[in-house]
């Protein structure tokens, strides 16, 4: 896996309190944790079609992903904070560029 995206997802993983190998779950935790490594990945110019390769997803799906998780950051308190807390972890800007 690229290093850029093993680092983020290994993270968010950590963050969001889920196993790296159960990438495929769709407990919320797990979605979340997918969604908010997708964002961050594409923040840092990082292709859809390059993110979903790593990650074993189809370029649409990690999309979408990206579509629901913004909305989940604008809209969901609880998912603000937990993505905020990630990029504080990363060292990059926080959910506020996304109001």
């Amino acid at each position: 896996m690229d290093k850029t995206i093993e680092r983020i997802w290994l993270k968010s993983c950590e963050v969001y309190g889920v196993s790296p190998e159960d990438i495929r779950s769709r407990k919320m935790d797990m979605v979340l944790a997918k969604h908010a490594t997708w964002i961050l990945c594409a923040d840092l110019g990082i292709s859809y079609k390059k993110i979903g390769r790593e990650m074993g997803f189809d370029h649409v799906t990690v999309m979408q992903g990206i579509r629901a998780g913004l909305n989940d950051i604008r809209y969901r308190h609880g998912c603000r904070k937990t993505f905020n807390q990630l990029c504080d972890a990363l060292g990059m800007p926080n959910s506020e560029r996304y109001s």
